[in-house]
């Protein structure tokens, strides 16, 4: 084994070289953004299958691609050698500008299949190299390269022994490229963590299962699973063979079964106002709080069930904005908005809260910045006007006090 991965190393170190001295040599004939051919492989296109056979023992038999020019491509590469007697090498190496190859995949024990898969950059140039013990001369074998566009993130994780791992509770945005697609997934939960909830949504036809005591149980679309999550969740969502589609987007969310708080973080208002009105509950009248009029931008940011860690992309909350009376209970809903939390356990959006409806209005109270000479408004307000968000449990976890500004007067600089 190593006798052939040092064969394998040295036939690459020469191989950079000469591509290198092929860039050279062409000069102004090279592609500026495409490598050229690099010397002594053969080339191949993605899509067929190569009916090929093996050279010398000891051989190298090198084969070379180009990518799609404008899009990246996941890359499937399989070899198919029943015939041969022992383990051989396979390697697959991207050409850089400068040209040279590096390897990116590798298997150094093929038998009857391998299969090797790397996400790759548009108009790029890969070799894939074979050779060793196991393939004889005259060893029959088939070659395939497969190439999938726009990959998501998540790839290359086609195979159970290369599944995308993932830390803490996920959202999941994905895709299954190829009716024969399967994305596996290994997500490592929060310990203080007991259970989680799961939920997937996808096209008819795409499952998502998960693998426990030693079976793949199914996730139905649109559902939501509560699963221990002890040890990690192991996943592959896949789709049924002879689906006319070739590409399915799907989505898979994991939280905290416990359940998450909300708090709203943030809340501005850069309206064109004094900014004056007071808090609620002063003994004498100070200017500030947070003062809006018709419109106020709130950040909500959600955490799990400790509180310490911020929950994943894809909550769902909702936020209120309403106008209170503490005296008489009554209120008034100005404007509701809802959305999902985004990579930071965030969600932001903007309330329409328009003009106050009643409950809760005080004044007109005399404010005045300080300034020489000071300037004075009279200002009708709410000042015990609040916000809050949630999640789909509707459980509040707090309220934050604004002050509904309704109308302001500008008395100048008289008292």
């Amino acid at each position: 084994m190593r006798s052939r991965t040092i064969a394998l190393s040295l036939w690459v170190a020469m191989g950079a070289a000469s591509a290198a001295a092929t860039i050279r040599a062409q000069g102004a004939k090279a592609t500026p953004s495409a490598p050229p051919p690099a010397q002594g492989c053969d080339e191949i296109q993605t899509g067929p299958i190569y009916d090929v056979s093996a050279e010398p023992v000891g051989g190298i038999q090198c084969f070379q691609f180009l990518t799609n020019e404008t899009v990246g491509s996941k890359l499937s590469v399989t070899i198919a050698a029943p015939a041969a007697k022992s383990s051989y090498d396979v390697h697959l190496a991207r050409v850089g500008k400068d040209g040279e190859p590096k390897i990116l995949a590798t298997e150094p024990s093929g038998g009857a299949e391998t299969f090797l898969q790397v996400v790759s950059p548009a108009l790029s140039r890969w070799l894939v190299m074979i050779g060793g013990d196991g393939m004889r001369q005259g060893t029959p074998f088939q070659l395939q390269v497969d190439a999938s566009g726009n990959p998501d993130w998540y790839e290359p994780n086609d195979t159970p022994t290369t599944p995308r791992l993932l830390q803490g509770n996920q959202h999941v945005v994905a895709n299954l490229d190829s009716e024969y697609d399967v994305d596996y997934y290994v997500l490592s939960l929060p310990s203080s963590q007991q259970m989680t909830k799961l939920k997937f949504d996808g096209p008819s036809g795409v499952t998502l299962e998960v693998l426990q005591s030693g079976r793949w149980g199914a996730i139905p679309a649109g559902k939501v699973a509560t699963l221990p999550s002890s040890k990690p969740l192991i996943l592959r969502a896949r789709k049924a063979q002879g689906l006319p589609h070739p590409s399915s987007s799907y989505t898979i969310h994991t939280s905290d079964a416990a359940g998450g708080s909300t708090v709203v973080t943030n809340k501005i208002s850069d309206e064109d106002i004094s900014h004056l009105a007071p808090t609620y509950g002063m003994t004498y009248l100070v200017p500030g709080g947070s003062n809006a009029a018709r419109v106020l931008d709130v950040t909500a940011s959600v955490y799990d069930s400790t509180g310490n860690h911020p929950a994943p992309m894809g909550e769902h909350v909702i936020v209120v904005a309403v106008d209170f009376d503490p005296v008489t209970k009554q209120k008034a809903i100005l404007d509701t908005v809802e959305g999902y939390t985004d990579s930071d356990g965030e969600f932001s959006a903007r309330l329409n809260i328009g003009e106050c409806r009643g409950p809760g209005m005080q004044g007109p109270v005399r404010m005045h910045r300080i300034s020489h000479p000071p300037v004075f408004w009279d200002i009708t307000y709410v000042p015990t006007a609040y916000v809050t968000a949630f999640l789909d449990d509707g459980k509040v976890q707090r309220v934050t006090e604004f002050q509904h500004v309704c109308r302001e007067w500008y008395r100048g600089s008289r008292p």
